[in-house]
């Protein structure tokens, strides 16, 4: 993926890893060729592109999601039974 630093502000991928960054378009230009005449390279940002999309998609943040409810049920849990035992047994 060739993309402009603009364009990635907001996401989790890095240059030389899952892209390649080009902010004009010479540069640009330049890095589409770079993966249009090398397939190797080509596949490994393919692959790489690949994973990053993987942990977007929606099982994925529907597992994380449901880790962050159980932790902070779990702390809520702990928190009543830590309590002095009278007033926890009324909130309980």
């Amino acid at each position: 993926m060739v993309l402009n630093e603009s364009e990635i502000l907001a996401t989790d991928v890095h240059n030389g890893r899952d892209i390649i960054l080009a902010d004009d378009p010479v540069a640009f230009a330049q890095a589409v060729l770079m993966l249009l005449r090398d397939p190797e390279l080509r596949r490994r940002y393919e692959k790489a592109a690949a994973e990053t999309a993987a942990r977007y998609d929606w099982p994925a943040i529907g597992e994380r999601f449901s880790a962050v409810l159980q932790s902070v049920a779990e702390k809520k849990s702990f928190a009543v039974r830590a309590l002095p035992g009278s007033w926890a047994k009324r909130k309980a």
